[in-house]
């Protein structure tokens, strides 16, 4: 991760090789393959990272986003559609998810799975940041209301005893 963060691509790819080889159940590894693979210029090699982590990963729904944002910033829409639909059902209260699923939903022109989408994130955080950034993204959705979550009341204290001399103790 180190490597990949400096941009040491081909180092980065000779470690996460190794790791692979030792270690070929840890999930990210995979995705990090993928991206070191990528940084150094070798789809073909990307391509070989992602089939060899999809054996290992088809249930995890964290290599799965990863694949959906990959696809989304490819402005493939629709792929990254289908990638955060099988996240959102392995994992399906995550508000993320579902804002990411209403996001690739628009921008492929499927409005109303986008905004079905979009309303379920909102139901399950309506606070999410992202939920902001859909808006301005996608102007269809100013017009959607948001929903007002109002500071929870703490309860009532129970009312103080009356004063007066206070109880005898033991003796």
């Amino acid at each position: 991760v180190v490597l990949l963060r400096q941009g040491r691509y081909e180092e980065a790819l000779a470690v996460l090789d190794q790791a692979v080889r030792r270690f070929p159940g840890y999930q990210p590894l995979y995705t990090n393959g993928i991206q070191a693979a990528k940084g150094a210029h070798k789809p073909h090699r990307a391509k070989q990272y992602e089939e060899e982590g999809l054996k290992w990963t088809r249930k995890d729904p964290f290599f799965i986003f990863n694949q959906g944002v990959e696809h989304y910033r490819s402005e493939r829409y629709a792929e990254a559609a289908d990638c955060f639909e099988r996240a959102v059902k392995l994992r399906p209260d995550n508000p993320s998810l579902e804002a990411w699923l209403a996001r690739s939903y628009l921008a492929s022109k499927r409005d109303e799975k986008g905004l079905q989408a979009f309303l379920k994130a909102q139901a399950l955080s309506p606070n999410l940041p992202m939920l902001d950034l859909l808006r301005k993204e996608f102007p269809a959705l100013s017009s959607v209301p948001r929903v007002l979550i109002l500071p929870q009341r703490e309860e009532e204290a129970p009312p103080a005893p009356p004063a007066g001399p206070a109880p005898a103790g033991p003796s």
